[in-house]
């Protein structure tokens, strides 16, 4: 007895075959060959088509679209329920990663067999009408559709179809698998063998060391082979005939072309010679005129299967149908309409009918399945996708009144029928009752299982927990590592109340990445069901808050290279190939070089082969040989190399620019991942003395209210929200951390460091167990040594897309705040944000005004200071701070204690990179020329948290370094000459671009008359510039040579001063007229 499965399988919705994909360029993707008895068939992958098959008590069925990689190819889908799989490039995979995802097992199915078990089962030989009517309905329009198709029946099929159109589909040339998918005849036997134009063949084989398609095409006065990797279209070869176009290639020159391309094939010539006595048939509504054509379709669908004569004047179907109002029609009334009263239709006659109306350019549009109501609607609108929508819509609004097949169900009619199924032979009761096998046989099952006529039970569902807690703590602490998720600065999600999380890879690279990481750990099944039920997962979309940097230097320049593609290369094909290229680029530098990248678990790094992925060379810090560069990566500087080439001088200079930008985009993207891996590393470093510090700005928070009108909205100035999170050792659990929020709103809404040196201050000054050591993250702010604590290393991190946990916290922040909002209650005070975010978990809120009188004068901007040395009321003199030169290039910051350098300041590039750059106590005693003051913030009283904020951390194992031996050193390739970028390329103070203070300041005669301009708009406000006025007021003291051209600033330049000077400005007028 076989040991294959026996299934029930059922077609559900034939589809259609697209002359565009099942004639294609991928043909031989939308056909499958099946053989059966020693007789080999074909089968379709019909467009649209949908089958469903009983496995394991539940119903499955399986869709056939476009593949969404690959249009013209095919793509499966599964359903079950409410389940839904992703679109799959075969039926098994489709069928077996939704069957894994409802009953998580490992068992697995052939969904190429569930489809050909339509055809070709078990009972071909016991039932051969059975199939021949099944095989007939689903194949005439392949037939008809296009006729050059050839089903290769034998002698021992015991099925016989008539013989029609041939074409050999799938002969084997050799090592070739040749495709004929359409044939064209000419009367010239020479070159071409008969073969004329719209003769198409195709043929795989390697070419440049990878398998690329090549499409033969015939045309009228040429031939072409076209060549594809993928779905790409790589080259195109013209010649007069086949063999010559195929000696072009220069592959398999052994073979002629005609031989490779099954031209001289026995069967291709075969068909070719019978070419004439076929027609191709097939018509739109537009065409229902033509009663020749008509009727010759007529004969093909419905002369041709023997249906009895008994219809009056058919053609007023089709001329009554067209001169309806409506495209739309029901198949049963419209065929009683030439059918005399009462007469009962076979199911023969019905698919003939229908595969008449497919031909005729028809489309079935029954938004339901047949098992609800036999009602058919059909449309012949060319596009039915309108008229399906609006049926599709009434149907499930109730709507639409239908006739049901059974009143009671599927499951009511195999109950009812259970009663007498086993009392019966399978042939009296589909005599008697016109039923099908599947039905008596559900219905006998039915019995056994539940009884005869006993109404099913549901099954209880047992839930047992399976997997260890340090498994399942295994798979948070994945999903907290910040190479493997990025989180949203402001989605949360509704469910859990988290933040969302967006996976940076496929869900199967996540699972290789996940095993090598735990190799003890959950199983695949179990990663991908958690993973699929965990609804703050999801794939990267809009993250929203994009960094200034990633903006200009990796978005916009982007965009403005396509723009000089499309107006420098004409030609539309070159175009979409550059274009195509750039867009593999642009997605390369976003997400594939980082994943590329190698961080030790500890935040170090090693030496790796590939120099374009050679972290240790791209901060400079590598003195080993590298053995291979990256394909991906070296595609950036060979398509500026081709574009310089390509496009006129105008525009070389600004093509630079947009290569220097990208370059630094792609250091700051280097530096971003470096940085964020270093923040694990800090809190394992944590034991009970020490604390680890982040602290950043929430965006300004805007008072909103429940009902809120577009006047109210504008003009809001808000208030700040500083968040400081400290990070402390768990003593009694050392796989936790406790975490203290510390919130601080503030009228103030000058987002500085003087601001981050007083949160500090209320921050130290309020907590009970002071930590003995701490550990400091931000992107701003200066360092202070006040409070009588060890201050081991200040880290610095690149502006980027959720860099830390205080991304995440911000994001919860505000969705306390939206819900706050949502239940009736505004935000009109500082105190309502505290009333808003009282519930979160470890939060304490404070009220926190900067005292600004003891601010340094560094901290000022240059026109503040301006202002204040001018004004005659400021008395008090405040020290002044200079700045030290690069100072922005250096990332990570040390105060040592206990050795020689106790007293200075080391600072290096990055943490474990580069040499310390020490500054001694006389040097820091230079910088400023008095006494620096402390913050003396005004602060209210810290609110109580409800419940503390724990997070589980875990231990982080010893990584092995990657050496090289001296006899491995002296045969590798040294390749780090030929490399476009220099060693250490990613230092921010190596960038041409990006570095701060690098750009020109304005003039002191340029600040002077915008002063004036400022001061004028004040006096009388018809005389009032924005930017833009000013700019050109500029222009004219250009003309009349007071300044140069150069000296005029950009208008954001502008914009940034008017603002600077009119907050000043107003400051020093407000304390005159106090004081």
């Amino acid at each position: 007895m076989s040991k294959r499965r026996r299934f029930d399988v059922e077609l559900l919705e034939l589809g259609f075959i697209t002359a565009e994909l099942h004639y294609g360029i991928f043909a031989r993707d939308w056909w499958v060959k099946r053989i059966v008895n020693d007789s080999e068939f074909l089968i379709p992958f019909r467009q649209h088509m949908r089958v469903k098959c009983f496995l394991n008590s539940k119903n499955f069925e399986i869709a056939i679209y476009s593949f969404s990689k690959n249009p013209y190819k095919p793509g499966f889908q599964c359903f079950c329920n409410n389940y839904l799989s992703p679109i799959e490039d075969s039926p098994s995979k489709a069928l077996n990663s939704l069957y894994h995802k409802i009953f998580n097992t490992n068992t697995e199915y052939s969904g190429l067999y569930l489809h050909a078990k339509l055809f070709w089962g078990p009972e071909i030989a016991i039932s051969g009408k059975k199939i021949y009517s099944l095989i007939e309905d689903t194949h005439n329009w392949i037939l008809f559709l296009f006729p050059y198709i050839e089903w290769i029946l034998h002698k021992s099929q015991k099925v016989e179809i008539p013989q029609k159109s041939k074409i050999n589909f799938g002969n084997i040339i050799e090592q070739f698998l040749t495709i004929v998918s359409r044939i064209g005849h000419s009367k010239k036997e020479e070159n071409h063998y008969k073969a004329g134009s719209g003769y198409i063949s195709s043929i795989v084989t390697r070419y440049k060391g990878q398998n690329h398609l090549f499409l033969l095409k015939i045309q009228k006065n040429e031939c072409q082979i076209e060549v594809y990797h993928e779905e790409t279209h790589i080259k195109t070869f013209n010649g007069a005939t086949p063999d010559i176009v195929w000696n072009e290639i220069g592959i398999h020159k052994k073979l002629l072309g005609s031989y490779i391309f099954g031209i001289t094939h026995e069967q291709v010539q075969k068909q070719l010679q019978n070419s004439k006595s076929e027609e191709f048939l097939l018509c739109t509504s537009d065409k229902w005129d033509n009663q020749e054509l008509m009727n010759e379709i007529f004969a093909r669908h419905i002369k041709s299967r023997k249906i009895p004569n008994t219809m009056n004047n058919w053609q007023e179907l089709f001329l009554n149908w067209k001169l309806q109002r409506s495209s739309i029609i029901i198949f049963s009334k419209i065929l009683e309409s030439i059918y005399p009263i009462n007469y009962q239709f076979q199911d023969k006659e019905l698919s003939a009918w229908r595969a008449m109306f497919r031909s005729c350019g028809c489309t079935d549009v029954t938004p339901y399945h047949r098992k609800l109501s036999k009602i058919e609607f059909w449309s012949n609108a060319q596009d039915p996708q309108s008229d399906q929508n609006t049926l599709s819509y009434l149907h499930h609004s109730d709507m639409l009144q239908i006739e049901p097949g059974n009143k009671r169900g599927a499951e009511g009619c195999i109950r009812i029928l259970s009663i007498i199924a086993e009392g019966f032979s399978i042939s009296k009761l589909k005599k008697n009752l016109s039923i099908g096998s599947d039905t008596i046989t559900n219905a006998r099952k039915h019995a056994r299982l539940y009884g005869p006529g006993v109404p099913p039970f549901e099954k209880p569902k047992r839930i047992v927990h399976k997997m260890s807690k340090i498994k399942e703590q295994q798979f948070l602490w994945f999903f907290q590592d910040r190479a493997n998720i990025a989180q949203s600065s402001y989605k949360v999600d509704s469910k859990s109340n988290l933040p969302i999380c967006y996976l940076c890879d496929q869900k199967s690279e996540l699972w290789k990445k996940f095993e090598e990481t735990y190799p003890n750990g959950m199983k695949k099944t179990s990663f991908m069901v958690r993973l699929a039920n965990t609804t703050y997962l999801k794939y990267r979309e809009d993250l929203g808050a994009l960094c200034q940097i990633c903006n200009d230097y990796g978005f916009e320049p982007f965009e403005n290279l396509e723009s000089i593609v499309r107006e420098e290369i004409p030609e539309k094909k070159n175009q979409d190939i550059i274009l195509t290229r750039i867009d593999q680029l642009k997605r390369h530098m976003r997400r594939g070089y980082e994943e590329k990248l190698k961080i030790n678990s500890n935040g170090t790094i090693i030496h790796d082969s590939c120099v374009s992925h050679c972290l240790l060379y791209a901060f400079g810090d590598c003195d080993q040989i590298h053995q291979t560069r990256c394909n991906n990566c070296d595609q950036f500087f060979q398509l500026f190399n081709w574009l310089t080439n390509q496009i006129s001088n105008s525009k070389i200079q600004k093509l630079e620019e947009i290569q220097e930008k990208l370059k630094y985009y792609l250091s700051h993207q280097t530096r971003k991942v470096y940085l964020n891996a270093q923040f694990k590393p800090m809190l394992n470093s944590l034991d009970n003395n020490g604390a680890v510090i982040i602290c950043d700005y929430k965006m300004r928070v805007l008072p909103k209210s429940a009902r809120e009108t577009k006047s109210e909205f504008f003009g809001k100035r808000g208030w700040t929200l500083h968040s400081i999170l400290i990070f402390t050792h768990n003593s009694e659990k050392n796989t936790e951390l406790n975490i203290s929020a510390y919130d601080h709103w503030s009228t103030d809404t000058k987002q500085d460091s003087w601001f981050t040196a007083s949160s500090f201050e209320a921050v130290f000054n309020s907590l009970e167990k002071k930590p003995k050591w701490i550990r400091i993250i931000s992107d701003n702010g200066p360092h202070y040594n006040w409070y009588q604590i060890e201050i081991r290393s200040w880290i610095f991190l690149e502006p980027g897309e959720a860099k830390t946990i205080i991304d995440s916290y911000h994001a919860a922040i505000s969705h306390a705040i939206k819900r706050y909002i949502q239940v009736g209650y505004d935000i009109t005070t500082g105190e309502d944000i505290v009333m808003a975010g009282k519930n979160l978990a470890g939060t304490h809120f404070a009220n926190l005004q900067p005292n600004r009188e003891n601010q340094s004068e560094e901290e000022q901007s240059d026109d503040a200071k301006e202002l204040s040395r001018n004004s005659k009321k400021n008395i008090t003199k405040k020290a002044t701070i200079k700045i030290i030169k690069g100072i922005s290039n250096l990332f990570y910051w040390e105060w040592p204690i206990n050795n020689d350098k106790e007293g200075y300041i080391c600072a290096r590039t990055l943490p474990g990179i580069g040499k310390f750059i020490n500054f001694s106590p006389s040097h820091i005693a230079n910088l400023c020329n008095g006494n620096i003051a402390r913050p003396q913030p005004t602060i209210s009283t810290y609110t109580t948290p409800n419940t503390k904020w724990k997070m589980s951390i875990e231990t982080i194992p010893e990584s092995k370094e990657n050496t090289i031996n001296n006899k491995e050193r002296q045969s590798i390739i040294f390749i780090d000459t030929d490399f476009p970028l220099n060693k250490g390329w990613a230092l921010k103070g190596n960038q041409k671009l990006g570095n701060r203070g690098g750009g020109k300041r304005m003039t002191k005669k340029v600040k002077n008359l915008l002063e004036s301009f400022f001061m004028n708009g004040n006096m009388n406000t018809k005389d009032k510039l924005d930017a833009q006025g000013m700019q050109n007021e500029l222009s004219l003291f250009v003309e009349s040579g007071e300044i140069s051209k150069e000296d005029i600033p950009k208008v954001s330049t502008i914009q940034n001063w008017i603002a600077t000077f009119s907050r000043a400005w107003k400051a020093q007028a407000t304390k005159q007229y106090l004081y």
